[in-house]
């Protein structure tokens, strides 16, 4: 499966898990709700996601890129005036093309995957990860792990992994 089947996945499994849900349901982000979730991720594909592209380059070559608080809360506002269903309906379709591109679309991945975690995890719950193993995402976002994570390889990259001690 490549990337850009996996981030489709995912999206699909998010927007289920969404509808099931519903707009009011609390997340893990604060005050956000689903729809403010919805409306943040939706909103990120606005302009055919030129803006995110450009804000997420750097971030795949290490370079720590954020957005003002005035920058979320416009894009947020745009988006909700919209409603629930009108968001689902635009994350029922293909997202553009440019988040997909390699050098983005593992943090396209990376924020869909997280931004599901978000809503399935306020209760609890767990949801799997296309193609890649769930405790190994949580352990690359600071996140806590539900079980061990065994890393193989040539010793000083499998070194390296153990002691970064940083946060994604």
């Amino acid at each position: 499966m490549t990337i850009a089947e996996e981030v489709a996945a995912e999206r699909a499994a998010l927007t289920v898990s969404l509808i099931d849900v519903g707009p009011a349901a609390r997340t893990a982000c604060g005050e956000w709700t689903a729809l403010d979730l919805a409306a943040q991720l939706v909103g990120e594909e606005r302009n055919g996601g030129v803006t995110t592209f450009l804000a997420r380059s750097p971030v795949a070559q290490g370079i720590s890129v954020t957005g003002t608080p005035k920058m979320v809360d416009t894009a947020l506002r745009l988006e909700r005036r919209h409603g629930f269903a009108a968001l689902m309906d635009r994350l029922r379709r293909p997202m553009p093309r440019l988040l997909l591109r390699p050098r983005v679309a593992p943090l396209t991945m990376f924020e869909h995957w997280t931004h599901h975690d978000d809503l399935i995890g306020v209760d609890n719950g767990s949801h799997a990860v296309p193609g890649t193993p769930p405790d190994l995402v949580r352990w690359l976002s600071g996140r806590s792990t539900l079980g061990e994570i065994t890393m193989t390889g040539p010793n000083a990259l499998v070194q390296a992994l153990h002691a970064f001690a940083g946060r994604v």
